[in-house]
């Protein structure tokens, strides 16, 4: 075992110093190269001083100090260099991170009637986790109302509903995507109203987050009769949406070929060229410019 310390009685030369250094390392490294590091004794040592405030620049030992006593070298890496002699700099230790999961409160979410609920999309806008998915109350029953949306504070551990959320023509409603652009989170799926709200949503609508309100997209939104809008990805000031459709909701714009850029700030909807893509979208990614698009993808037209 390596006895990783120098002790010193009194103050010797400068240059001695620096060749005691070098023999002092070189024979507590006990044949090991000279360039690997020589890592600390993690016990601690009685009287002894950390090379910390005893270094130059460049990690050489100020050898103008005078210091005598004991170096502790515990969380320190030394390296010999042929030239300067011994260089200190700190042991690099990465911290064990603590990984622990943790259940949500009230049980997480439920579909009504003991069916089968689940969580399809999340998204983040200040302290608030957004959920959306299959799902009408919490699993404890508590918060009911929800309609495949839920708020959950981050920062008091509450579920909130928004607006009783959202409902389709049969059964529980379903969230797949959400996005969100400043104050608005956009939300796409297998819907057409939002309850006591608008109507004639055509899968894909928008949530205020300041005001709590709940609006309608132009075009009555996107026509998906099976599937729903299953992606939605922004970039600046447009909303890219991906699923199975063809054409928005009134027929007003066709050839869409599964996915369609939507202009916020104008609130136009537009085809992507060569009439889309031939299949279902599942995903969408942005990466500065770019839109990655993946899904049952063949083809574009």
């Amino acid at each position: 075992m390596l006895n990783r310390r120098f002790s010193f009685t009194r103050k010797p030369h400068p240059k001695a110093l620096h060749l005691l250094f070098i023999a002092a390392l070189l024979a507590l490294a006990l044949g090991t190269t000279p360039a690997k590091p020589v890592q600390a004794d993690p016990a601690p040592l009685a009287g002894a001083v950390s090379p910390g405030g005893l270094l130059n620049p460049d990690g050489t030992l100020d050898t103008t100090a005078g210091f005598q006593g004991t170096l502790d070298l515990r969380g320190w890496e030394v390296t010999l260099d042929g030239e300067r002699g011994p260089l200190f700099k700190p042991a690099s230790r990465l911290a064990t991170p603590t990984i622990l999961w943790h259940a949500l409160p009230n049980l997480g979410l439920a579909a009504p009637f003991g069916g089968s609920s689940s969580v399809e999309a999340l998204a983040v806008s200040g302290d608030d986790l957004y959920v959306g998915g299959c799902f009408c109350t919490t699993g404890d029953g508590s918060v009911t109302d929800l309609g495949g949306i839920a708020r959950y504070d981050t920062t008091t551990g509450t579920w909130h509903a928004l607006n009783m959320g959202l409902s389709c023509f049969m059964g529980c409603s379903r969230v797949n995507a959400m996005a969100v652009s400043g104050d608005d989170l956009y939300v796409g799926g297998a819907f057409y109203q939002a309850v006591g709200g608008p109507t004639n949503l055509g899968n894909i609508a928008r949530y205020d987050t300041k005001t709590g309100t709940w609006h309608a997209l132009p075009n009555e939104g996107l026509i998906e009769l099976f599937k729903g809008l299953h992606a939605l990805a922004v970039i600046g000031d447009y909303l890219y949406v991906g699923g199975y459709f063809d054409q928005t909701g009134d027929g007003s714009l066709t050839d869409l070929g599964n996915i369609a850029r939507y202009n916020i700030t104008a609130g136009t909807w537009h085809a992507l060229p060569n009439k889309g893509l031939s299949f279902l979208v599942n995903a969408l990614a942005v990466s500065g410019d770019d839109l990655y698009v993946g899904g049952d993808v063949r083809k574009h037209w």
